[in-house]
């Protein structure tokens, strides 16, 4: 029997055909550290006598057929659970002391009801928590914040419904199946027959309540996955402070259109938000994303020209290029013609003018103490009618890219300190009516 190899401190039998339960005997192997029998067509319970091998630190059972663990009862010494992947149809148990040591915990794609406990917050040296794609549901507790060393906290795809067999939420939850596989019940009760046995149906719909503005303690936290649920409310601003975060997604929820600027400082994160079409009908006008985050590389609406007008970036790096700070005017504070506000439409931004459909068809910046260079992003703003650099204190090259710009009808760059020679696409423009370039140190034609 596979009990009397005691010495064995290894047992690896993933990826093959196994069936049935947990063959017994492996509570004798003594020297044991982990168990994989992932992959598997294993059945039944884990077997709680597993817990009293002193060093089985990792138990690695996922891509099975596995119905049931006993949360309740003692794995002192166990460092990793895997089970993802299974058929666990039962709550979270409201104990989890027994499982202390745990410091990975792998539950997602099962079919676990019910809330996440308060009990979580005894799991102190958790690192990684998934329960994604359950039937998990009602509010995040206050006790998972006392998991401060989490670097991967994943809740996402716990949109389902539960089925009771009998009147009453309180019930033991039962499942109830169509054709599509596990029913999706609506917010009303109903009712449906299997052909045996008649179920109540009662709409869950995933976590809830408010994203809690704790999370952002989570100081150690690199993935954190909220995704497909039915989060409410604003989106909490300290989510910017997790400064080691790669992966953040919040999409699929009921969250606020209102993006919190801060999320621009995670640079380096992909980023996932939105996931419902918008109906923009409603706004006069349609709430951005925060300036900052659109330019953040990994964030999934930047190509998205209702959340992300590709216009307002160009007008940014004009901005930048032409050190937008030491402008006379760029705005007023807090009003909606302050440049580069991280809300404030581009096209109310002050000198900027736009046609009907919000595209740019003019920029007057005359005499406005304008330093730098001229951004080549100019030449981006192909409808741009009317330009006015005139007066200032611009230096550099005019850029070859505005000579792309074949809707112009006037254009004004004297008295600056300009150098080099005019892109040679301002002579095919055939309805520029006024170019003015005097009071600069240009050579003519490019």
């Amino acid at each position: 029997e596979i009990g009397q190899l005691t010495e064995l401190f290894f047992l690896g039998l993933n990826d093959n055909s196994l069936t049935g339960p947990i063959p017994n005997g492996i509570e004798n192997l003594a020297s044991l550290s982990e168990l994989a029998f992932w992959r598997n067509t294993l059945t039944g319970t884990v077997p709680t006598e597993l817990g009293s091998i002193e060093g089985l630190s990792a138990l690695k059972l996922s891509q099975n057929r596995l119905s049931f663990f006993n949360f309740s009862s003692s794995w002192p010494f166990l460092l990793s659970l895997d089970l993802r992947d299974n058929q666990i149809n039962q709550t979270l148990s409201t104990s989890l002391d027994g499982l202390s040591a745990l410091t990975e915990l792998f539950l997602s794609s099962n079919r676990i009801p019910g809330t996440i406990p308060s009990a979580i917050g005894e799991l102190v040296r958790l690192e990684r928590l998934h329960l994604a794609n359950n039937l998990i549901s009602g509010t995040v507790p206050d006790d998972l914040l006392f998991l401060t060393r989490l670097t991967e906290l994943d809740l996402s795809g716990n949109v389902g419904q539960h089925c009771f067999a009998y009147s009453s939420c309180d019930d033991e939850p039962s499942y109830c199946c169509e054709e599509g596989g596990l029913r999706r019940c609506s917010q009303s009760r109903v009712y449906y027959s299997n052909g045996i046995n008649i179920f109540y149906c009662y709409g869950d719909v995933g976590l809830t309540g408010t994203i809690p503005a704790g999370f952002g303690g989570y100081r150690y936290l690199e993935l954190l996955d909220l995704s497909d649920n039915s989060f409410s409310g604003t989106i909490p601003l300290e989510l910017g402070d997790l400064s080691r975060l790669d992966h953040l997604d919040l999409s699929r929820n009921y969250l606020s259109e209102t993006i919190p600027s801060q999320l621009g400082l995670l640079a380096d994160a992909t980023i996932r938000l939105g996931g419902t079409k918008r109906d923009v009908s409603s706004f006069d006008s349609p709430p951005v994303a925060p300036l900052s985050l659109c330019a953040v590389e990994g964030f999934n609406l930047a190509n998205d020209t209702s959340w992300c007008p590709p216009e307002r970036n160009y007008l940014a790096d004009v901005y930048q290029l032409a050190k937008g700070r030491e402008w006379t005017i760029d705005g007023e504070d807090e009003q909606e013609t302050k440049w580069v506000h991280e809300y404030n439409q581009h096209c109310k931004w002050y000198g900027v003018s736009c046609n009907d459909d919000g595209v740019v068809t003019e920029l007057q910046l005359a005499s406005n103490s304008l330093s730098g260079r001229i951004s080549s992003a100019l030449g981006k703003l192909t409808s741009l009618e009317i330009l006015d650099l005139h007066d200032n204190n611009l230096q550099g090259i005019i850029p070859t890219e505005l000579g792309s710009l074949t809707n112009l009808i006037s254009a004004r760059f004297s008295y600056n300190t300009l150098t080099g020679t005019l892109p040679s696409g301002f002579i095919n423009h055939s309805n520029l009516s006024l170019l003015h370039l005097h009071g600069n140190r240009l050579g003519g034609w490019a």
